[in-house]
């Protein structure tokens, strides 16, 4: 059987009632619910996701190749689990509560004004990336690449200093008590 391509606008669909397709280039996805679709083996190039809820979508061997998310709920998604190979995605405003990027390359990423609360970012590559206005509530952070990444205005986040490779990052002064957590200064 021939492989399904897309390369089309989907808006306000359910794809409870749909079967996934196989790739998907150059497609805009707004106001749609693919909770709990299985994503598996799929190719995503190109394409926009807009106040979509992808909550719970497996993603075993995805592909996201430039791939956008606005205004998105993508709750408990394993991102480690995708292709790494040419992965790429950027979001605004999006929410990845309790979602997995462990190991992944994602550097150079805009990831502004999103919320990652429990969200594991061990061993990723977050370098050179805009994580500005974002909240890391109970986020992991170990053993990343975090240089040059901009958390400025950032908040909630704990960072160890001597555990990630944070050099050149930038950080707002009012919120840099998240570097220090671990020696239990007291900063006023």
């Amino acid at each position: 059987m021939a492989p399904e391509y897309f390369n089309e606008k989907f808006d306000a669909l359910s794809f409870q009632n749909h079967q996934i397709g196989s790739q998907y280039e150059d497609c805009t996805f707004t106001n749609c619910n693919l909770e709990n679709q299985d994503f598996s083996k799929t190719i995503f190039i190109d394409c926009t996701f807009s106040q979509c809820n992808l909550s719970l979508i497996k993603t075993n061997k995805t592909a996201f190749r430039n791939v956008r998310f606005i205004d998105c709920k993508i709750l408990g998604v394993r991102f480690d689990y995708c292709d790494p190979f040419l992965m790429e995605i950027n979001a605004e405003r999006s929410v990845f509560n309790l979602s997995s990027f462990y190991k992944l390359k994602l550097s150079k990423s805009n990831f502004s004004h999103c919320f990652f609360k429990e969200v594991d970012f061990t061993d990723t590559d977050l370098s050179e990336c805009n994580l500005t206005y974002s909240d890391f509530l109970n986020a992991t952070f170990y053993q990343s690449n975090l240089r040059k990444a901009d958390f400025r205005f950032a908040r909630n986040y704990i960072i160890d200093p001597e555990t990630n490779s944070i050099k050149q990052a930038k950080f707002s002064r009012e919120d840099i008590e998240g570097l220090l957590v671990k020696h239990a200064i007291i900063i006023e």
